[in-house]
């Protein structure tokens, strides 16, 4: 990781928890973002759970922070906007609500006509997506160690970054995901040489990762 990149990881409140506390030991904390998790269930003598945790944390000072602004919410119904803003609706901004760290609108997808993987609960596309529109600019490079789905892959497409992805298992719905979408982006030769960008700019040591393996 670039001294002044970015790094998000997405888990559950208990993990998220755990995974805070050493990561704050090498990298620099910017926000714990609630997404808002629907069709959830309470666990023994516990507080209904509603939400999943963003960890959003960067090496050192970060080079980009963009604002990243929201349709004011309407509703889906009647079309009127939800909220009155307190009497003060024509002092907002015309571009929209300023992204808080508190997202409303990021249920999985559950519905199997939605998913690109069957029995899997996938994360929106809005999640990555302003991950990405937060930390980068066209042209930047992304990388997602958990391909998954492939959503970030093609939220970085969407929004002009590079990316590079791993997955351990099927990749084949991601290639599918990727063809339907941008057949013109599969057929262009990667410009940048992936193994040198690890070289430059790794430290390489774990010093976290090995002590807590025993």
């Amino acid at each position: 990781m670039k001294p002044d990149g970015a790094f998000f990881i997405y888990a559950m409140p208990e993990l998220g928890i755990h995974f805070a506390n050493f990561m704050s030991e090498r990298l620099t904390f910017r926000h714990w973002i609630a997404l808002t998790m629907e069709s959830t269930y309470s666990r023994g003598k516990k507080l209904y759970p509603a939400h999943y945790a963003l960890l959003y944390y960067t090496r050192g000072e970060p080079r980009i922070f963009n604002r990243v602004r929201l349709p004011i919410p309407k509703c889906r119904h009647c079309g009127k906007e939800i909220k009155d803003y307190g009497g003060h609706r024509n002092k907002l901004n015309p571009e929209g609500l300023n992204l808080t760290d508190f997202w409303e609108d990021t249920s999985p997808n559950r519905h199997r006509k939605f998913k690109v993987r069957p029995g899997v609960n996938e994360l929106k596309l809005v999640i990555p997506e302003r991950a990405i529109l937060i930390s980068t600019n066209p042209g930047d490079l992304v990388l997602d160690p958990f391909g998954g789905g492939g959503t970030t892959f093609q939220a970085a497409e969407i929004n002009h970054r590079n990316w590079l992805g791993v997955e351990l298992y099927d990749c084949e719905h991601i290639a599918k995901r990727l063809k339907e979408n941008f057949p013109l982006s599969l057929r262009n030769t990667s410009i940048f040489n992936y193994r040198e960008l690890f070289k430059k700019n790794e430290d390489n040591q774990n010093q976290v990762l090995r002590r807590r393996k025993g």
